[in-house]
């Protein structure tokens, strides 16, 4: 009966050292998610970040984005007659799509 005591009592050491541990470990995992979440959410890692991106990608297509922008641009276009023939045909097209929707489609 003394040694099967003991071994309760062992057991129940054990299981508290146990029981502690796991506390603790589950503290970290907490404590290490909220640190990593606010790090990555913080300002020094949006421009670190970019820093590294564009680094990377001034690797990648050097000079590519000042070839492609213009030097200067012109002066508006006018908008010519055209455009106004084709706003109307636009608009004709949709009153004939809204006129076949509303009752030509029904009556096939």
């Amino acid at each position: 009966m003394v040694s099967n005591t003991n071994s309760l009592k062992m057991l129940n050491k054990i299981s508290s050292i146990l029981s502690i541990l796991s506390f603790l470990i589950s503290l970290t995992t907490i404590g290490a998610g909220w640190t990593a979440y606010k790090w990555v959410t913080s300002p020094q890692f949006e421009a670190m970040m970019m820093e590294k991106v564009m680094e990377g990608v001034g690797k990648i297509l050097p000079n590519q984005i000042d070839k492609k922008m213009p030097k200067v641009t012109g002066p508006m276009i006018e908008m010519s007659n055209d455009s106004k023939q084709f706003w109307d045909y636009i608009e004709k097209r949709n009153r004939e799509h809204i006129e076949w929707e509303t009752k030509g489609k029904w009556e096939q």
